[in-house]
C-alpha cells in the first residue's frame, strides 16, 4: 500500500473511532469521555510516529497516557489530577515554542 494511502486509511480509522465514541458517550459514564479523548490523543501521535514524524514530546505523552488512562476505572481523583498535570505539562511545552 502506498504511504500516502496507509496514512489516510489511518486517520479515517481514527476519525471513524472517535465519531462512534462520541456517539456512544450519550449512553456511558461520563468519565468515558476524558478516557476516549486522550485515548485519540495517544492514537494520533502513534499515527504520527508510523508515518515519521516523530517528536520525543508526543512520543512523552503518549507514554504518560498509556501509563495513566487506565486510572478512570481504579481512582477517580488520580485520573483527573493525571488530565491536569498532561495539560499543564503540554501548556509548559507550548510556552516553550514563543
Amino acid at each position: 500500500m502506498k504511504q500516502k494511502n496507509k496514512f489516510m486509511k489511518e486517520i479515517l480509522y481514527l476519525l471513524s473511532n472517535m465519531i462512534v465514541s462520541a456517539n456512544e458517550l450519550y449512553y456511558e459514564n461520563k468519565l468515558y469521555g476524558p478516557l476516549r479523548l486522550i485515548d485519540s490523543v495517544s492514537k494520533l501521535i502513534k499515527i504520527l510516529e508510523n508515518n515519521g514524524h516523530h517528536c520525543t514530546f508526543f512520543s512523552e505523552i503518549k507514554h504518560l497516557i498509556e501509563e495513566n488512562k487506565y486510572k478512570v476505572s481504579i481512582n477517580e481523583e488520580e485520573f483527573l489530577s493525571f488530565l491536569d498535570s498532561l495539560a499543564q505539562h503540554t501548556l509548559t511545552e507550548i510556552n516553550k515554542l514563543d
